[in-house]
């Protein structure tokens, strides 16, 4: 909308969360530099939706940069994506063999809404910018419900398809070999996922910002300020 308008804002933000876990002591295996398959388990997560509301919708604006109005409320539906490894470790006359042992792959909802300092809690204007922010929380929840089951069929494709050992190599080697075993599965999550379906999620947000959905929010108060 032109001149001052309520504007919110969809932020998609992977957070990558990777926790490596190793054995330091060198772990059995069925022969030398060959693991039993790992072990895959995927989970969903959401945190309780953070609100923010120490900031003006001056301040809220310029934290958005360039926009044609004045934003009373920002909707960060942000996300993350936290892989924790274990590892086995096998050793043979000072090589070593690392694999992977179990793989936890978790995707996180992690929401936050900015409500502008401008309106007093309770107010009519208070609760119409929450209501409305609280839609593109909705909207983020429900598609990562609707899209579990993929996100699950695209761990498991992807476990199938990466390297889950390298050896030999020696003992100063075993930590950047952890490292690229477990990076895998978050680059290929980002390249096969998330860059295929967060358009879909974007589109969907934004619908909830159209004119017609900023007029039903002015249309139910009086004191907007402007």
């Amino acid at each position: 909308m032109k001149s001052k308008a309520l504007k919110s804002f969809f932020l998609f933000a992977i957070l990558v969360f990777i926790g490596l876990v190793s054995h330091a002591s060198p772990a059995k295996a069925m022969r030398f530099c060959q693991f039993e398959d790992p072990k895959m388990i995927v989970k969903l997560g959401k945190r309780p939706t953070k609100y923010i509301k120490g900031h003006s919708a001056r301040h809220l604006t310029s934290m958005q940069g360039h926009t044609a109005g004045t934003i009373l409320g920002l909707a960060d539906s942000g996300m993350g994506l936290e892989i924790r490894t274990q590892f086995e470790i096998a050793e043979q006359d000072g090589r070593y063999c690392v694999g992977i042992k179990a793989m936890k792959v978790l995707w996180l909802a992690l929401p936050t809404v900015y409500l502008a300092s401008d309106y007093k809690k309770g107010s009519c204007e208070y609760t119409a910018v929450l209501a409305h922010e609280q839609i593109h929380i909705r909207r983020n929840n429900q598609f990562i419900s609707e899209y579990a089951p993929r996100f699950k069929k695209e761990v498991g494709k992807i476990s199938k398809q990466m390297r889950t050992q390298i050896g030999p190599i020696g003992e100063n080697q075993i930590q950047a070999a952890q490292t690229e075993l477990e990076n895998q599965m978050y680059e290929r999550l980002i390249n096969q996922f998330f860059d295929r379906y967060i358009p879909e999620l974007n589109r969907r947000q934004s619908k909830v910002d159209s004119p017609e959905e900023y007029a039903k929010v002015f249309a139910k108060c009086k004191n907007w300020g402007f």
